[in-house]
C-alpha cells in the first residue's frame, strides 16, 4: 500500500511532521512527495489567488503515476496519519469490486480532496488527467471540478470518462467538520473519534493554526493508542 503526498513551501514543515515522517508507523509499504519550489498561491490560503492552479497542478502529478492498479492514498500536506491507516485503506478498497472508483473524505456536506484512495488503473488515470484539463480550462480549484464534473456524470449517466465517488465516514477519516462543526477551529480542545486512522487539519484557516491543530490532536491520538 503506498501513501503519496504534495506540498509547497508553506507546507512542507507539516508535510515532513504528519506525513513523511508517519507513514511507516501508519503501515504503508512506501511514500511518494511532490515538493514544489514554487509558491504560486502566497497566503496558502484556501481559494485565495494561486489556490486553484496549484491545487490543479496536485491532480495533474497525480495523473501521472504509473498505470500498474496498484492502490494509493493521497493525503494533502495537512493530514496526520496514525497506526492502522494502511490496513484501513485494505478493508475500504475490499468492499469494492469497481476498479474505476474513487474514495474520499467528506466535509459533512461534500467530498473532499485531501484525502483520497483509488487503484491507479487506466480509467482511474485518464480521469485524473480529465479532472486537471477540466481545473485549468475552468480556472476552478480541485474539489470545485470534482463536484462540477460530478454533476455531469449524473446529467450523462454512465457516459463520459468519469469515475464513480465514495465518501469514507468521518469516524475513520476524521477533520473538524466532520465532527459537526460548521465554523472553522479557534483553537478549541478537540476529542478526535477513537476509530480514526487519519487527521486532515481543514476547516482550520491559515499554515499556522492547522499545525497547532495537528499538534494537539496527534498529542492526544498518539497518547491514547500508546496507552
Amino acid at each position: 500500500m503506498l501513501i503519496a503526498t504534495y506540498f509547497t513551501p508553506s507546507h512542507k514543515d507539516m508535510a515532513e511532521r504528519f506525513v513523511l515522517d508517519r507513514w511507516k508507523q501508519a503501515g504503508f509499504d512506501d511514500c511518494i512527495s511532490c515538493e514544489v519550489q514554487e509558491q504560486d498561491c502566497p497566503t496558502a490560503t484556501f481559494k485565495q489567488p494561486g489556490w486553484n492552479e496549484c491545487t490543479a497542478d496536485k491532480i495533474a502529478w497525480l495523473s501521472e503515476m504509473p498505470m500498474d492498479s496498484q492502490p494509493v492514498l493521497f493525503v494533502d500536506s495537512d493530514v496526520a496519519v496514525f497506526a492502522g491507516a494502511a490496513d484501513m485503506c485494505r478493508r475500504i478498497l475490499d468492499t469494492s469490486n469497481d476498479t474505476g472508483e474513487m474514495f474520499f473524505q467528506t466535509d459533512y456536506v461534500q467530498l473532499c480532496t485531501g484525502v483520497m484512495l483509488f487503484r491507479r488503473t487506466p480509467f482511474v488515470l485518464g480521469f485524473l488527467e480529465l479532472w486537471s484539463e477540466f481545473c485549468n480550462f475552468t480556472a476552478e480549484n480541485d474539489q470545485d471540478g470534482l463536484h462540477l464534473l460530478q454533476s455531469a456524470r449524473k446529467a450523462v449517466g454512465k457516459q463520459g470518462h468519469i469515475v464513480s465517488t465514495s465518501a469514507v465516514a468521518s469516524d475513520m477519516w476524521a477533520n473538524w467538520r466532520g465532527l459537526g462543526n460548521e465554523t472553522p477551529w479557534q483553537g478549541e480542545q478537540i476529542d478526535p473519534p477513537r476509530t480514526m486512522t487519519l487527521w486532515h487539519a481543514n476547516w482550520c484557516v491559515g499554515v499556522e493554526a492547522k499545525t497547532k491543530m495537528l499538534e494537539q490532536v496527534v498529542a492526544t491520538h498518539d497518547a491514547r493508542l500508546a496507552g
